[in-house]
């Protein structure tokens, strides 16, 4: 006698059998096409119990773990079924393409699972990716900073003209109304891409912080992580207050636990340069977020960070080293463009160039490069700085230049 299947297989051949005038349909049993009426299918489930679908290479054909960006989600690179090894290959081919976007999820994959500081490598590939996917889209958004200003002269233009024509007898044109309905549409595209363009450098730059403050820096240097830390409370404390934090800060500096935490860190080097990073990384949120980031006291978590990365620096670096003038320059250009501070970026930028002159490291090696090209942004940034007419003309800090453009690579 047949034994009676699930109540699924029974279902379908009465299904089957009122279709066909009561009769069953063997062919139905043998190819299993009772089963198509539901949507559970046993044997399809047991099938992928029995054989998982394998991890997908990130850069395979085809791959459905290309990272794919939202608003609200950033890049998630597919790296569970990865080696750190394997991710640090991905992240130098990346590199090599030029897909810095790739190459940052890959390193920050390496950070998150990694359970030591990251290598000098490992770090300064970090710092490569991060810098050029941001450094993108800031030019991204300067440009549309200047469409949008061009536009708006455009418009006020055009409505100045449709006042003169109000105060003549002759009634406006079909033209003229179709250019300022364009003049419009455009204007309101351009500022709508535009806060595209700014909420993926805030997205991006608050996961970027996060790796930074939880993984990279406790792993690095507990102390100085925690030192971090006390630096965003004052920073918080201080909002709108540059210059008070600033006085804190350089008291702050002098007790006792700051001391002993920056003069005993053991990869001062390193700290230095998340600690820049960070400092640079809140300076590109004043510079381009400001508008919806109302209340967070990014200038003053710049400053803060900035002058920890300084007193470290001064401490374990000489003042050749590319690191320390990479963070030298980058703290004049915010006080200059950022706090509006001309003299104090001077005196900061003409101080390190003076002292670096004498400090370089050994001509030929890369560091020398390196050093030698930041000094000659440095001088060109004073030289425009000094020159007292072009100050005050423009937007502050629009020519000023930082060491964005010549990461190490």
């Amino acid at each position: 006698m047949e034994s009676k299947g699930p109540r699924t297989h029974v279902a379908a051949s009465a299904v089957d059998r009122k279709r066909s005038g009561g009769k069953s349909s063997p062919k139905a049993k043998r190819d299993g096409s009772h089963l198509r009426h539901y949507p559970y299918n046993h044997q399809f489930h047991h099938r992928q119990q029995q054989h998982p679908p394998q991890p997908q290479h990130p850069f395979a054909q085809n791959s459905t773990a290309q990272p794919q960006y939202t608003q609200s989600h950033p890049h998630r690179h597919q790296s569970s079924g990865f080696s750190i090894k394997t991710l640090l290959h991905q992240a130098k081919l990346a590199e090599l393409a030029k897909r810095y976007l790739e190459m940052m999820e890959a390193m920050i994959a390496i950070a998150e699972r990694k359970e030591t500081f990251l290598s000098d490598e490992e770090r300064n590939l970090f710092g490569i990716a991060c810098k050029n996917v941001l450094s993108a889209r800031r030019v991204s958004w300067r440009i549309l900073m200047s469409k949008e200003s061009h536009l708006m002269r455009q418009n006020v233009e055009c409505r100045r003209e449709e006042m003169m024509k109000l105060k003549t007898p002759n009634p406006e044109t079909p033209e003229r109304e179709e250019k300022k309905y364009q003049l419009d549409d455009l204007l309101k595209t351009c500022q709508e891409y535009r806060i595209r363009i700014e909420r993926e450098i805030s997205d991006m730059s608050t996961r970027i912080l996060g790796v930074l403050s939880k993984h990279i820096l406790p792993k690095t240097d507990p102390k100085m992580a925690q030192l971090g830390e006390q630096i965003a409370t004052y920073a918080r404390r201080h909002y709108k207050d540059a210059k008070g934090l600033e006085e804190e800060l350089r008291m702050f500096f002098r007790t006792d636990q700051a001391t002993a935490a920056i003069h005993r860190s053991a990869r001062g080097e390193s700290v230095v340069f998340y600690y820049k990073m960070k400092g640079d990384i809140f300076r590109y949120l004043v510079e381009a977020c400001s508008e919806f980031r109302q209340g967070v006291p990014d200038g003053q978590m710049a400053l803060g960070f900035y002058l920890l990365a300084m007193e470290v620096a001064t401490a374990h670096m000489s003042p050749g080293e590319p690191i320390r003038l990479g963070l030298v320059l980058n703290l004049s250009v915010f006080y200059h463009q950022i706090l509006s501070a001309p003299a104090r970026a001077c005196e900061v930028a003409k101080n390190a160039f003076d002292e670096a002159v004498s400090e370089l490291p050994e001509e030929g090696t890369v560091k020398f490069s390196d050093s030698s090209l930041i000094m000659t942004i440095i001088r060109d940034n004073l030289q425009r700085w000094t020159n007292s007419e072009r100050d005050h003309q423009g937007q502050p800090g629009d020519d000023d230049e930082d060491d964005d453009h010549h990461e190490k690579k």
